[in-house]
């Protein structure tokens, strides 16, 4: 055993490495490689533009559960309301409405820039327990146009960093109403993504 330390000992002296250093210099120089490799990797994934945010909102009521959502249309990119109705009661029901389901209004502070309606002339809805009834609407985009050349400052411009990056976005209040024999309302906030 001595006589290992003695040669180590010379060898130093020399200024000539020992076989068991260079081995560990190989293997750190390789895992400082593979954790540069694997930053890049991820900074790349990171970097890439963030998905769309589509809304989502449910809501359980007389009986019928309620999705709404709100997305780009693959065709033509305009946005698209699109309302499903299941029936939660156990037996075929006929459900009753004043005019129409409901109505959709997207609302920049007080400024009104969509009204629609969903559902337009059905005054009953007859649905077996389970059933989905879909209804879409087309969103019209002018008024949320002419928000945006008439108050500028409502746009919330992109962010960017190194990791994240942030779409800009008009932040709206999504007022959906649903008109049942007894009306009710879910106020949502939105954020309309531009392009």
């Amino acid at each position: 055993m001595n006589k290992k330390i003695e040669e180590r000992i010379e060898k130093y002296k020399r200024g000539e490495v020992s076989d068991s250093s260079t081995k560990k210099r190989k293997v750190s120089r390789a895992l400082v490689l593979i954790n540069v490799g694997m930053l890049i990797v991820i900074l790349i994934f990171f970097r890439q533009s963030p998905a769309k945010k589509d809304f989502n909102a449910c809501i359980t009521y007389d009986n019928l559960s309620y999705t709404f959502n709100i997305k780009r249309s693959a065709k033509d990119h305009h946005p698209v309301f699109s309302a499903s109705i299941t029936s939660m009661s156990p037996d075929e029901r006929q459900y009753l409405f004043k005019a129409s389901i409901g109505g959709i209004t997207l609302k920049y502070k007080n400024n009104i820039v969509y009204e629609g309606k969903f559902g337009e002339k059905i005054e009953t809805l007859k649905l077996k327990p389970d059933e989905i009834k879909k209804i879409i609407l087309h969103i019209d985009e002018t008024g949320i146009r002419d928000l945006i050349e008439d108050i500028p400052e409502a746009v919330i411009p992109k962010r960017k960093s190194y990791l994240f990056n942030q779409q800009q976005y008009v932040p709206l209040e999504v007022q959906i109403k649903i008109n049942s024999i007894k009306p009710v309302t879910l106020r949502l906030d939105f954020n309309y993504e531009i392009d």
